[in-house]
């Protein structure tokens, strides 16, 4: 569907006439759902991958949790059962070289988990950066042509 305006010239009664195509003018309400609908869509596929690495990082505590209390019950154990004082200060550094080991394994997981997170972001922002774009480059554009079509117009 094309507008005309009819601008008047200095004042007189004659005008240009001029034939302008409303995609260039506007947006149709279809294609701002569209856009929207995609937006809605990474935003949700974005939430999912965060929760994903949440998730990751709740699953990974709870091993580490687990793992440093059945060190502790074991040692624990084995400490009741100790007669001399130089095998219970053995059992308590073991307790705690155990521990810093399952700490270290942990943080290198979690430095994992927080790259793979921070890389999906870094996609989801490109991808937003490289939308904005484009629609203000079509945007540019749409107004040139316009601009040419007031242009042609006016000369004729």
């Amino acid at each position: 569907m094309s507008l005309r305006f009819i601008a008047p010239i200095g004042g007189s009664a004659d005008g240009i006439q001029l034939d302008l195509h409303e995609e260039l003018l506007m947006p149709t309400s279809v294609q701002i759902i569209a856009d929207l609908n995609s937006r809605l869509e990474s935003l949700s596929e974005l939430a999912a991958k965060t929760l994903d690495g949440v998730e990751e990082v709740m699953t990974l505590n709870l091993q580490m949790s687990k793992a440093l209390l059945g060190d502790a019950a074991r040692i624990g154990a084995a400490r009741l059962g100790c007669k001399d004082v130089p095998r219970t200060f053995a059992l308590e550094a073991g307790l705690w070289q155990s521990a810093a080991e399952t700490a270290n394994t942990c943080s290198r997981q979690v430095f994992g988990i927080a790259a793979a997170t921070n890389a999906e972001m870094i996609r989801f922002a490109a991808a937003q950066s490289a939308r904005a774009q484009a629609n203000f480059v079509s945007a540019f554009d749409g107004a040139a042509r316009t601009t040419s079509a007031v242009a042609d117009e006016a000369r004729h």
